[in-house]
């Protein structure tokens, strides 16, 4: 993305407005083989709710609408979406409604059995023209992630993964494969390892996030406590993130944000979840954002309502309102679409690294 294009984005974007969403995230299921110690999603669906989400037939009907023309950048989550047996037709179906669509993003645990074999065949269902990212999730080396993750394999069976997707990358040059790390109180002391893991599996230098307690989508305020960093433990976390090498500034920026809120400030990372991208769940609910999952503020259901009525009536303005004044999102950890965040109001971005280069001066006066 050009410098003038974002800088135009932010000075068309400095009062809210919703516009039709350029992003967005559906959850094609809530269903998880995984057993992670920092989620609890997998224990927190009703046993037969698998049976509500969204059939292919939906997801033509639903995506078969003007209001997805300007979709440039899907993300399709969970649970764990490989679980779906459809996922190659479900993403076939949803990049012949966006026009515009550039890049999809699925993230997996890698325990799902067949996960290449339905990779290559998206790939085979997609234009050469629109990427698709894989991330694996891999939170530390060996037994560290297997603790994590609850799978006595699940590092074993991740890397495997990785390795048949890298295959697949000789013959699809728009597959790019990857992996993502959590930083938990249990791996801090290892997150150079990750780095290092990745330059021997010549993969992109991974990705890294926090964890986050958010009972409304993760199901996991019962595991708060085994989340909890020590002080000593949340000042390695975010030592590292200042001084990462990958998207540099950046992630340094997204650790500010970290250790204001954990101080009781509030957050200072723009956020336009609501405004310019949406989030869907299994069941075709409409929310501003995977924090707001409540019935609160529900927006409406892409089965019964057109999305353009959903996103541009009085009830969404309003739900927008609520939330945005509310202290839960003033501190909210969400780093989802942090970077995209970034480009539609770089603002708070360019005021942190201007006060960082005077400061930086100052020192070496």
């Amino acid at each position: 993305m050009s410098i003038s294009k974002v800088c135009i984005d932010t000075l068309l974007n400095l009062r809210k407005t919703p516009h039709k969403p350029r992003h967005f995230t559906y959850i094609t299921t809530y269903r998880c083989n995984s057993r992670c110690r920092m989620c609890g999603i997998w224990k927190g669906s009703e046993p037969q709710a698998f049976k509500r989400e969204l059939k292919l037939e939906d997801i033509k009907k639903i995506f078969n609408n003007p209001f997805f023309s300007d979709i440039s950048f899907i993300s399709l989550g969970g649970g764990e979406p490989f679980l779906r047996e459809d996922i190659d037709e479900i993403v076939e179906v949803i990049t012949k409604s966006c026009p515009e669509l550039n890049s999809i993003t699925i993230p997996t645990n890698g325990l799902t059995p067949r996960t290449s074999m339905k990779v290559q065949r998206i790939l085979e269902k997609i234009e050469s023209g629109i990427n698709l990212s894989i991330g694996v999730s891999i939170d530390g080396i060996g037994e560290t992630h297997n603790y994590g993750r609850g799978k006595e394999d699940a590092f074993e069976r991740g890397i495997k993964l990785i390795g048949e997707l890298k295959e697949l990358e000789h013959t699809y040059g728009n597959l790019k494969v990857g992996f993502g790390s959590m930083i938990l109180p249990w791996n801090v002391d290892s997150l150079p390892d990750l780095v290092k893991l990745s330059s021997e599996m010549n993969l992109p230098k991974p990705q890294f996030w926090m964890p986050l307690i958010l009972d409304s989508f993760f199901k996991n305020e019962e595991q708060e406590p085994e989340l909890k960093f020590s002080d000593e433990q949340f000042r390695k976390a975010m030592g590292f993130l200042k001084g990462y090498d990958y998207r540099k500034d950046f992630y340094a920026f997204y650790a500010e944000n970290m250790s204001r809120i954990r101080s009781g400030k509030t957050r200072i990372i723009p956020c336009f979840w609501g405004y310019h991208f949406l989030f869907i769940d299994p069941y075709g609910d409409v929310y501003p954002c995977s924090y707001a999952c409540k019935e609160e503020y529900l927006l409406g259901n892409l089965l019964t309502d057109d999305p353009s009525d959903i996103w541009f009536s009085q009830k969404a303005e309003n739900i927008r309102k609520t939330i945005g004044k509310s202290r839960a999102c003033s501190l909210c950890q969400v780093n989802c679409k942090f970077f995209e965040n970034i480009t539609i109001n770089i603002l708070p971005y360019a005021r942190y690294k201007l006060y960082n280069s005077r400061h930086q001066l100052r020192g070496k006066a």
